[in-house]
């Protein structure tokens, strides 16, 4: 009898570690939605700089958000650059989180425990960042890129289904450019995920500004 009760409450145990946490309803999606593009413009600006980039990914939100902006100008050797990234824990899943452990929490509550990291660099602490810098500016933006027009001519057509979202916002010669990307190949993403790696490495030599 008493190997029955252990066998009993055994399968009970390993049955209730099996059981789905409950999942997110639609009025804590809507919570989220509502307020986390104006958290992420808060938290990860990337306006109103020499050049700005910032990336989210659509749906996933395992992935983290990060951004990072120049400012300055590398011929006079004050060129400087702002990395930001999620902290373990992507924005939205974290006012996610926060908001389902505490649905009467505000947003302004919720803003003061989300977690980022953050590092600023100089052209002595980063090389990096005046190499980055000028490669952004030789970058030419192709209207239609070959593989496209030949898959149009061929009634070929592709879409991205959420995808990672790179935006861009730069200072540029007679104006400004404000641009918003959706395909991983193309090459001002390229030079965005080249240089978060660069940002990357330098940031591994250091340690983060508290956020």
């Amino acid at each position: 009898m008493l190997r029955k009760k252990i066998a009993f409450h055994l399968v009970t145990f390993i049955c209730a570690l099996a059981l789905p946490a409950s999942a997110q309803t639609q009025q804590d999606w809507d919570w989220v939605n509502k307020h986390f593009y104006d958290v992420l413009n808060e938290l990860m600006p990337f306006d109103d700089y020499s050049l700005g980039y910032r990336s989210y990914r659509d749906l996933y939100t395992n992935e983290l958000e990060r951004s990072f902006f120049f400012n300055g100008d590398p011929f006079y050797q004050n060129l400087n650059a702002t990395f930001r990234i999620a902290d373990k824990v992507s924005v939205y899943d974290q006012m996610m989180e926060l908001h389902r452990k505490k649905p009467t929490t505000t947003i302004s509550e919720i803003k003061a425990n989300l977690k980022i990291k953050e590092w600023q660099f100089s052209q002595s602490s980063c090389p990096a960042i005046k190499t980055q810098f000028e490669k952004f500016f030789r970058l030419s933006l192709e209207m239609m890129s070959s593989k496209e027009r030949s898959d149009r001519e061929a009634g070929v057509g592709t879409i991205a289904l959420h995808p990672r979202i790179h935006s861009f916002n730069a200072r540029i010669t007679g104006g400004h450019l404000n641009l918003t990307i959706t395909f991983g190949d193309h090459p001002f993403a390229s030079w965005a995920e080249e240089t978060f790696q660069a940002l990357n490495s330098c940031a591994k030599k250091t340690n983060p500004i508290k956020k």
